[in-house]
């Protein structure tokens, strides 16, 4: 087994909600044929608190920790063409994923080296022996490794380490896909599905699960701020989805005339 993981440093939580407005749809087409975006199963809100709350190492207290700056992504070290347009390609998934109608609306883009002032995570693509130079707070046996920092549950800045040798392409594309997402504030690793990119013994998976993009969605969605608890994350995301079945549950003339209705108050 190849383990990695994510570290970050403790801090106080002082929660503000921020949100950005869901655009309005396009035609009255789109609110009929429309399902909401932001409902959950059970058992997805249930992966969510696991994978989401604290981390895997250290002693950080079990509370949502998310990015509310767009994330700017610098390269460093020696890369291969694949895992550049591995990394390009796992950037626009995420972007598309943090980007839905209900959620904070953070970018998430690759910079160039002479723009390092605008970048918030650096990865390195160096030998696992030279890991500790890059990152004091590396833990030996990691292949892959991501360490954030955050600020009140606001993570501010984070830095990736893939190593470059002793594993295939196939391997560190999925080290990228995996410490990239992790460093997101997904935070923790679980053995409940092994087709996960959270899965916690050693996989090559290199895509998200559907499972793993509902994930995604629900850690950057409006209704879930820094510093929330398991409680207060169940909470705000069952309300959210009674909100979207009850809206699910009327009729399309229904829909079209709250739309309507809106608009014109």
């Amino acid at each position: 087994m190849a383990p990695r993981t994510t570290s970050p440093t403790a801090a106080s939580a002082q929660v503000e909600r921020y949100s950005i407005p869901a655009p309005e749809p396009e035609s009255a087409q789109a609110v009929l044929s429309s399902s909401p975006s932001n409902s959950y199963t059970a058992e997805e809100i249930s992966y969510f608190t696991e994978i989401a709350l604290g981390s895997e190492f250290g002693n950080a207290s079990e509370r949502v920790r998310k990015w509310d700056n767009d994330i700017r992504i610098r390269v460093h070290g020696n890369p291969t063409s694949a895992d550049r347009q591995t990394l390009a390609g796992i950037v626009n998934e995420l972007d598309s994923l943090l980007n839905q109608d209900t959620s904070d609306g953070i970018n998430i883009e690759i910079v160039e080296s002479r723009a390092a002032d605008r970048a918030n995570v650096d990865i390195y693509f160096v030998p696992h022996g030279e890991f500790p130079r890059y990152e004091p707070n590396y833990q030996p046996g990691n292949l892959g490794f991501a360490y954030v920092n955050w600020n009140n549950n606001r993570i501010y800045r984070a830095r990736i380490l893939i190593t470059t040798e002793s594993i295939t392409q196939t391997e560190r594309s999925h080290l990228i896909r995996e410490e990239l997402t992790q460093s997101l504030g997904l935070l923790r690793d679980s053995y409940r599905y092994n087709d996960s990119i959270f899965y916690q013994g050693w996989t090559r998976t290199n895509s998200f699960s559907a499972l793993d993009r509902s994930v995604i969605q629900m850690l950057y969605n409006q209704a879930v701020t820094p510093g929330m608890n398991s409680y207060q994350v169940r909470t705000a995301l069952e309300q959210t989805t009674t909100i979207a079945s009850k809206e699910s549950a009327k009729s399309p003339v229904q829909r079209l005339f709250n739309h309507l209705s809106n608009r014109f108050d």
